[in-house]
This record gives structure tokens, sequence and C-alpha cells, in this order.
């Protein structure tokens, strides 16, 4: 009957709260390097090439003269006055 029983290990007291919290400080390290490292290229850099892209083929003058045409400025007439989104006095019609 002596060789079932069997002593258990003998708890670690002194310094287990450290030694946890190294291992979790380590975690997070790794995680937050992990993380930092996917926004980077998951984000930041398709943002940054979208960008690029745009302003690449990017017309002023076409942009305003479609704005104008849609009638979104107070201050310069469309062509159409019926598509005017605002009248001269800063209203919606």
């Amino acid at each position: 009957m002596s060789s079932a029983v069997t002593k258990l290990a003998k708890p670690q007291l002194r310094g287990h709260f450290q030694n946890y919290l190294n291992q979790t400080f380590i975690q997070a390290a790794i995680a937050s390097a992990v993380v930092g490292v996917g926004f980077y290229f998951g984000i930041l850099v398709k943002h940054r090439n979208r960008r690029e892209e745009f302003y690449a083929t990017f017309n002023a003058e076409k942009e305003f003269e479609r704005l104008r045409d849609l009638g979104f400025f107070w201050s310069v007439p469309s062509k159409d006055p019926s598509k005017n989104l605002y009248n001269m006095q800063g209203e919606m019609p």
C-alpha cells in the first residue's frame, strides 16, 4: 500500500509572484510587438500606398469642376442653378 502513496511536490512560495510577473511581461511584450508589426504592414502601409496612388492621378481642376457642377460651393454658382445645394444667403432651398 505504501507504493501507491506519493508525496506532492513542495509548493514554491518564495519568488513565485516575481516569476509570474516576469512571464507576464515577456508575453505582453511579444504580443504587443506582433500587433504593432501587424498594424504597420496591415494598415499603415496599405493606407500610404492608396494615398500615393490617389494623388498620383489627382486632378484638382477636374475635381473643382465636378464640385462646382454639383452646386457644392456658396460663392461659385454652378452651370445649372437648379442643382445648387445652397442659395447665395447660405440657406438650403
